[in-house]
């Protein structure tokens, strides 16, 4: 996750510094950023994702209620919109 991380760094001390920068930056470069920053966040905070998240916590609450082992969790979950999963539709 951090290394898909596009993220401009900049604090107190250096935002003016980072900024007058930023300004400066040609627009392809700006695009891309912007680009890599729409992926993080579908990859990694998108709906599907937070449901794939949701459920496997779920099937890991019901598997110890039943005393069951935890099954492996899979990030490719292969669910996708509209296909039907052990919590409905996606």
């Amino acid at each position: 996750m951090r290394d898909d991380l596009p993220i401009v760094p900049a604090s107190s001390e250096t935002l003016y510094r980072v900024l007058k920068a930023l300004l400066a930056t040609p627009r392809a470069e700006l695009a891309a950023l912007g680009r890599r920053s729409r992926a993080f966040v579908e990859k990694w905070h998108g709906p599907l994702k937070i449901a794939r998240d949701l459920q496997a916590e779920y099937n890991d609450i019901l598997s110890a209620k039943r005393g069951l082992p935890s099954e492996p969790r899979n990030d490719e979950f292969a669910a996708r919109e509209g296909e039907a999963t052990p919590l409905g539709r996606v």
